[in-house]
């Protein structure tokens, strides 16, 4: 009996690497459609950080084996799903605020809405604290 194996390359892979001497990152991006290897992604980001050095052919070096280190031990499915989770939580507010006005309009309190997600389950709570103009007055000082 003979076992057929596909192997389908990752929809999106990146190589980040950083220029040293300058406060650059350089952000090498493929695609099934792209380079296509690994290899060449390695290349183009040694090619790259060797013209952003001053045409160092060390910092060129370092940096393939960088890029080449970071596609063969990254597991892009999962890195895939920490930046969609990042995309998301940029989104949602982590903490909103809200003043409590009495029956007037005159400022009575503040009232805190928080979003707390455990980073070891991944599950988010929300909290609700509320503060009088005292407790606010006593924060501030």
């Amino acid at each position: 009996m003979t076992t057929i194996i596909n192997k389908t390359k990752v929809d999106e892979t990146f190589v980040e690497v950083d220029v040293p001497g300058k406060n650059l990152r350089i952000v090498v991006p493929d695609n099934r459609y792209a380079y296509g290897d690994n290899e060449s992604v390695a290349q183009i980001a040694g090619e790259l950080v060797t013209k952003h050095a001053s045409n160092s052919d060390t910092a060129g070096k370092v940096a393939y084996e960088q890029a080449r280190e970071q596609l063969e031990n990254i597991d892009w499915k999962n890195e895939r799903r920490r930046r969609a989770k990042e995309r998301v939580m940029a989104r949602r507010p982590k903490m909103m605020l809200n003043y409590l006005k009495d029956n007037v309009g005159v400022i009575c309190g503040a009232e805190v809405l928080m979003s707390l997600t455990d980073p070891a389950t991944g599950l988010t709570e929300c909290k609700i604290h509320r503060f009088t103009m005292d407790e606010l007055l006593k924060i501030s000082l």
